[in-house]
């Protein structure tokens, strides 16, 4: 079929088109081969442009969680995510202790919650949903008790901010209920769910 033509009722790339998404050295024929790689080219930048996107909400998420928790003056926030920790293990991954150490800590929730009056310290994952499916937040949760029981789930949400122990939440089914007063105080929630749904990224 040649290039100029329709096929299946969209308009095929140009030859130009074609070999600026080909590999280098891979012969392209102007046939449906040519077609389907182009079209997989396409489908490939969707699932990195989606899945960036994933990755800027999480971290918007993360954001919101620490500078939240900061301004109600209740508890110290300390990072425990794998990429603040990693650096420092990167030299000794050679030897067999460090990694299964590394292991854990990929798998190590977000932040260490610790109160003003030291009698209370909690690990908390941090997630970013739209919608919140409890299947999803089922296998969240399950994940990470596997590894580091007990720990919290915090959920930042378009509808609200959502916190509870992760045995909690399986327990439920996936199901979280709404962060409580006693953490942060409502009007600075309402503040920064206005933040972020500023920041809200369609898709």
């Amino acid at each position: 079929m040649a290039w100029s033509k329709n096929f299946r009722g969209h308009q095929a790339p140009s030859q130009s088109t074609l070999e600026s998404h080909t590999p280098k050295g891979v012969w392209v024929s102007q046939d449906i081969a040519g077609w389907e790689l182009y079209v997989s080219g396409q489908i490939k930048y969707y699932m990195d442009a989606k899945f960036i996107k994933h990755l800027i909400k999480g971290k918007i998420a993360e954001i919101i969680f620490e500078q939240m928790f900061r301004e109600s003056g209740k508890y110290t926030i300390l990072h425990s995510g794998y990429e603040y920790t990693l650096p420092e293990l990167a030299q000794y991954q050679h030897l067999t202790e460090v990694k299964a150490v590394i292991e854990n800590i990929k798998n190590a929730p977000d932040f260490v919650l610790i109160s003003q009056d030291k009698k209370e310290v909690h690990l908390v994952e941090v997630k970013y949903r739209d919608p919140r499916r409890p299947e999803d937040l089922k296998e969240i949760v399950g994940k990470t008790l596997e590894i580091w029981n007990p720990s919290w789930l915090f959920v930042a949400s378009p509808d609200g901010f959502f916190f509870e122990p992760c045995n909690t939440v399986l327990r439920n089914n996936g199901n979280i209920e709404r962060m409580y007063a006693r953490w942060v105080d409502p009007k600075i929630q309402e503040e920064y769910l206005k933040l972020l749904n500023q920041f809200e990224l369609k898709g």
